[in-house]
């Protein structure tokens, strides 16, 4: 594929679909950003996360997120390069200019995730939760007609993970049964993966993008008809759904092909829309860097590269009105 293409297959200015679909839907259209695997960092080069970007990219962002009259906006985890204060303290700056509200969901380089991490400089969840979201996990935020209701996957207080992996603590699946029953048009949020993409082996590393006990959650959600998550961490748009589950991925801000997501959900159900956050020549080197990086980059390329070809990747307007593919595209 020649880098460009797929993204460009529509209105370079707002980006491809997706997905459509039938669920989550409100009678007050809502729009919702979803910026996900940031990895901002001042001081670093290079890599297949183009780490000498990051701060234009998340400024880009910003920008365009502010003239889209959105009602709120997801940073869903990975907001930082390596968790150090000052990668911290940049993204507060950069923040400031967000005219909409926003929370924030750790990802695993946001926040000291497991006994055998030495980045004991990380800060800790309940840091985290203080300083982004309302105190604690889940957070719960309302954006127009949806109540958008964040996790965090990243880290546990038995410190059971390891490496990169993900998982939703026992306390917090409790607190989503208490609180799922009250909620109007809940949208979940999670920094990992609920389902691993088909095409990755079931080994190391590819398994730490997909939560530990991912049942354990998708048995919550689906007992209280939450329709729809929306997870990041693998750098590569996804959508599919299960038992009437649906889970999207979003893409990275900071990698290949550096772009966030769009939600906009109405009274018809949700659409979900790639808007880019670098030009031609950005996103051509964020291919290079990854096709010639290492081995993890160059496979999280290509299944990129084979989404970015085949979207939407999720179409139930199309089922529901064969005609309404026509303009999904």
């Amino acid at each position: 594929m020649e880098p460009g293409t797929a993204i460009g297959n529509r209105d370079p200015d707002i980006g491809p679909f997706l997905a459509r679909l039938r669920n989550p839907l409100t009678s007050r259209r809502t729009r919702i950003a979803i910026v996900a695997d940031l990895h901002l960092s001042s001081d670093a080069d290079g890599t297949w996360k183009l780490l000498h970007r990051t701060e234009r990219g998340l400024e880009t962002a910003i920008e365009d997120v502010n003239a889209r009259d959105v009602d709120g906006v997801v940073f869903a985890g990975d907001l930082t390069a390596s968790g150090a204060e000052r990668e911290f303290r940049r993204f507060e700056e950069l923040v400031e200019d967000l005219e909409a509200p926003w929370i924030a969901i750790p990802g695993n380089h946001d926040v000291r995730s497991w006994d055998g991490d030495d980045r004991s400089e990380l800060p800790t969840a309940s840091w985290f939760a203080s300083s982004y979201a309302d105190g604690s996990f889940p957070v719960v935020a309302r954006f127009g007609g949806v109540d958008l209701v964040g996790l965090n996957s990243a880290s546990t207080p038995d410190d059971r993970l390891t490496e990169w992996s993900g998982d939703v603590s026992d306390d917090q699946l409790e607190a989503l049964r208490e609180r799922l029953p009250a909620l109007e048009n809940p949208l979940v949020v999670c920094h990992h993966t609920l389902r691993s993409v088909p095409e990755t082996p079931a080994a190391e590393p590819w398994e730490w993008f997909t939560l530990d006990r991912s049942e354990a959650l998708v048995d919550v959600l689906t007992d209280h008809d939450v329709p729809l998550v929306v997870s990041a961490h693998h750098h590569l748009p996804a959508a599919s759904v299960r038992d009437g589950l649906r889970e999207v991925i979003s893409p990275a801000v900071c990698s290949f092909p550096r772009a966030y997501s769009l939600l906009e959900i109405d009274e018809r159900g949700t659409t979900i829309q790639l808007v880019p956050c670098s030009d031609r020549e950005g996103l051509t080197e964020a291919y290079w860097h990854a096709r010639t990086g290492e081995a993890l980059g160059q496979g999280v390329l290509e299944m990129a590269c084979s989404r970015l070809d085949r979207l939407p990747l999720l179409d139930e307007w199309a089922e529901d009105d064969p005609a309404a593919s026509e303009v999904s595209r």
